[in-house]
């Protein structure tokens, strides 16, 4: 039997869900279908997922912002599309302004946000020389959002480019496994934590000869120590880890 649509969140969820979030201060909150504030430089393509509140404008134009990442999310993006049945704009009294996704998995409302798109010019100087090591899927993710947040799956660095995450920061132990592979935990940029796994980039200095090439996928299970390669870090990801959380996402 095919499951009933889940109806919109209501804006007092909306708030709720804001409210129970350590990651987003306080702010403005904007519906979809409301009047947008014409100061803020928002993505076209957010003001025209935001222009209508019916259901069928959002499942027209949502799969259009996700266009450039459906080959690598293949698994657990369609599901995930699927599942959101409203969106909605925070704007922070700091900091840049917020895409809220409501959905409502297994009937129980849930937020999941993301910040402008990129711009690697923005970045501050020192960060710059990295970009070009950062694999092609990774920079098509960012060309959607500068950070995707969500208690799942991976989140980019980019919401605070000031004060990047590496593994030794994180993980102050030496694993075996670490040390089997020459891993260099202070070369492992952190893009996300999810039950127990850690999923970063191993990257080189910026002047070295290996910067010009993309750096390299990681995937380190803590529980049982283990680290996997990912050539093709997003598709890698979504096919061995992000696909088991996704799968009954609705």
């Amino acid at each position: 039997m095919k499951k009933q649509a889940q109806p919109p969140l209501s804006e007092a969820e909306f708030n709720q869900g804001l409210a129970a979030s350590w990651q987003i201060g306080a702010g403005q909150l904007y519906l979809a279908g409301t009047d947008l504030p014409a100061v803020h430089a928002l993505p076209d393509s957010w003001r025209e997922l935001l222009a209508s509140g019916e259901t069928s404008h959002l499942k027209q134009h949502l799969p259009l912002i996700w266009q450039a990442v459906r080959r690598d999310l293949s698994v657990s993006l369609e599901p995930w599309l699927t599942a959101v049945n409203s969106v909605a704009l925070f704007i922070p009294e700091n900091g840049k302004p917020h895409l809220l996704y409501g959905l409502r998995p297994h009937g129980t409302p849930e937020l999941w946000w993301g910040l402008p798109p990129q711009n690697p010019n923005a970045l501050p100087e020192s960060l710059q020389a990295y970009w070009p090591q950062l694999p092609a899927d990774i920079q098509r993710w960012y060309g959607i959002h500068s950070s995707f947040q969500n208690r799942y799956g991976p989140f980019p660095f980019f919401e605070n480019p000031d004060n990047w995450q590496w593994l030794s920061e994180l993980v102050g132990e030496h694993p075996d496994s670490w040390a089997k592979v020459e891993l260099n935990p202070e070369k492992v940029l952190i893009l996300g934590t999810s039950r127990g796994f850690y999923f970063g980039l191993w990257m080189s200095d910026p002047d070295s000869e290996a910067a010009n090439k993309s750096a390299l996928g990681v995937l380190w299970d803590s529980e049982h120590d283990k680290v996997e390669f990912l050539d093709r870090p997003l598709f890698d990801l979504d096919e061995k880890h992000l696909a088991e959380i996704f799968e009954d996402l609705t």
